[in-house]
């Protein structure tokens, strides 16, 4: 919990320091070149939240792996973090930028679950449709989970529309108990 708060305090900055310098899209498109790189090599988030490895050589690793990615603005970020001994917020860093720029951008975000993939046609049909229920502009994430069997469920903010096969037949299999 504290590492998100921390996460949500630096994402701020960030953003608006981003924003300032009309970088927004360049340091997103950056911190998710970084969450993929710490994502393929999970020994890097270890080495810097590792409370022995001294600062000197975490920012040595940032300048050979990270810097040929990033800008200076990111590099230096990441040089903060660091020394504030906050370097473990990397792993949150992305998914909390992302959730600021959207909505900074006025974009809600929508969680679609299916049993299956569903087509490019589908997913800008259902974007249509959620953002005439919302009001909003609607930015869609899709998961495929073939367990929900059939059918679909979307989360958009703290609201759920769930019309999926295992649900339904969870909502009879309650009703029949209770009958």
């Amino acid at each position: 919990m504290i590492e998100r708060t921390v996460t949500e305090r630096y994402t701020e900055a960030l953003l608006e320091i981003a924003a300032d310098r009309g970088m927004v899209d360049q340091i997103e498109r950056e911190l998710e070149w970084v969450d993929n790189l710490i994502k393929k090599n999970r020994e890097i988030i270890q080495f810097f939240t590792n409370p022995i490895i001294p600062a000197e050589k975490k920012k040595g690793l940032i300048d050979k792996v990270v810097v040929p990615g990033v800008c200076t603005l990111l590099k230096n970020f990441f040089y903060l973090l660091v020394d504030r001994k906050r370097s473990g917020i990397l792993i949150f860093l992305l998914e909390e930028y992302k959730n600021r720029v959207n909505k900074l951008k006025g974009v809600v975000k929508a969680e679609v679950e299916t049993a299956v993939p569903i087509s490019s046609e589908k997913i800008g049909s259902l974007r249509k449709r959620l953002e005439d229920i919302f009001k909003k502009k609607i930015k869609i994430e899709t998961k495929v989970i073939p367990s929900i069997i059939g059918g679909i469920k979307v989360t958009v903010e703290s609201k759920v529309i769930d019309i999926t096969l295992v649900n339904r037949l969870k909502n009879l299999k309650e009703r029949l108990l209770t009958a």
